[in-house]
């Protein structure tokens, strides 16, 4: 009863940002339950990383520029999730479809050369192996 209205309201605000955060630690790709580090120190620098990313894509979340809905989009893509016809993606399907581009990035750039030969390479593979596949069934 010594408590405001208003300050109570201020409380639970910042406790479900709070809520949202470790629910899309939990969720967005994070599966921060999974985490396997045993010391404060690996734990406390996998925790930044995924606060950051977090962060990237809450910002990108607000951003309307022509740009950023692009990258919404292909990120919505990439995560492999559903969402609801005209509804904007969630701050776990972002992140989801973050990590998925960051991982196909490091990838091209741990083959070295031009991106476009190398994605032309893979679809090539991935060609030649799935009708290697359909033959077989």
């Amino acid at each position: 009863s010594d408590v405001s209205s208003a300050q109570m309201a201020l409380w639970y605000y910042h406790r479900w940002n709070i809520e949202s955060y470790f629910k899309l630690m939990k969720a967005g790709g994070q599966e921060l339950e999974h985490w396997q580090q045993e010391s404060a120190p690996a734990i406390l620098k996998r925790l930044l990383v995924a606060s950051m990313a977090a962060a990237v894509v809450w910002r990108l979340q607000r951003n309307t520029s022509p740009e950023a809905e692009e990258l919404k989009k292909v990120l919505t893509q990439l995560s492999g999730k559903s969402r609801k016809r005209n509804k904007p993606p969630t701050a776990g399907i972002l992140l989801s479809g973050l990590f998925v581009l960051l991982q196909i990035l490091d990838y091209l750039d741990s083959m070295g050369g031009n991106d476009l030969n190398q994605i032309t390479k893979l679809r090539s593979l991935l060609k030649k192996c799935l009708q290697n596949f359909v033959k077989n069934v």
